[in-house]
């Protein structure tokens, strides 16, 4: 497979995650550095080949429905930092126990496609993401579906979320990289141009600190980051309703429209 993806080309560059980024205390520039250019090397890369222990059981003659679920289950699909190789990746591949692409034993039987067809979009929606074209067509949707995404995913290295976080929305790390780790999700939510909603739905603790307390200490959460609540106009008090009238918003109840509204007693 990788002789394919190489094909016609007299060199081939090779980005190896374990070999490339060194983790010693001593290198933490050169770590610092190699984690400032992520986005820029999976985007640019020819293709991405994920190499898991669970994927590479597969086999030619295994069942679209075996592969979907051993990629669902991989434990490539549960590490924070291999959401952006989905994302990103211009081409991703998957190499089975044969050395082949996964993928062409997904369309063997029409019967099977279909059973397999709402896995497929679950895939896409939480691994092969479209985020590489839709930051630029659709920023604040693509955001909330990454962060949806990352909120399922672990890493051995907390800290290290927000700084994932912003290589995905292709924002300088920098910043963050220098702060400390309980600084970085205000500073992260400060670097974005708009506050995403589902940040004041999510799940778990809340930042301390005096006008940010509204916001998360985490995206990463062991439920997941789920859809807002909407509700209907009828559920309101009347001085929500006029606050709804001054400010111009709206409640949806059938559209998933929310407006964020500070109500607060003077």
């Amino acid at each position: 497979m990788e002789s394919n993806l190489v094909k016609g080309r007299a060199t081939a560059n090779l980005w190896l995650d374990t070999l490339c980024i060194p983790v010693q205390s001593q290198c933490h520039e050169y770590r610092d550095r190699c984690i400032h250019d992520m986005h820029k090397i999976y985007r640019e890369a020819v293709a991405v080949v994920v190499l898991d222990p669970d994927l590479q059981q597969a086999t030619r003659v295994s069942k679209p429905v075996e592969i979907v679920a051993r990629l669902l289950c991989s434990l490539w699909k549960m590490r924070l930092w291999t959401y952006q190789e989905g994302s990103i990746a211009l081409d991703l591949e998957f190499s089975d126990s044969e050395d082949d692409n996964v993928h062409k034993h997904m369309n063997r039987d029409i019967v099977e496609f279909q059973i397999t067809r709402s896995l497929r979009n679950v895939c896409r929606k939480f691994i092969m993401s479209s985020a590489r074209w839709d930051l630029e067509n659709n920023p604040e949707s693509t955001l909330d579906d990454m962060l949806r995404a990352v909120s399922h995913r672990g890493t051995s290295r907390p800290d290290d979320e927000t700084i994932c976080i912003a290589t995905l929305m292709h924002l300088d790390p920098a910043p963050l990289l220098d702060a400390l780790p309980r600084h970085r999700m205000t500073m992260l939510l400060q670097m974005l141009p708009w506050i995403p909603k589902l940040a004041l739905f999510a799940y778990g603790p809340r930042q301390q600190a005096p006008g940010s307390r509204w916001a998360p200490l985490k995206f990463i959460t062991p439920y997941g980051i789920k859809d807002p609540v909407v509700c209907s106009w009828r559920c309101l008090t009347q001085k929500a309703k006029r606050a709804i009238h001054y400010a111009g918003g709206d409640v949806n109840c059938r559209q998933k429209v929310w407006t964020i509204l500070c109500l607060g007693e003077k």
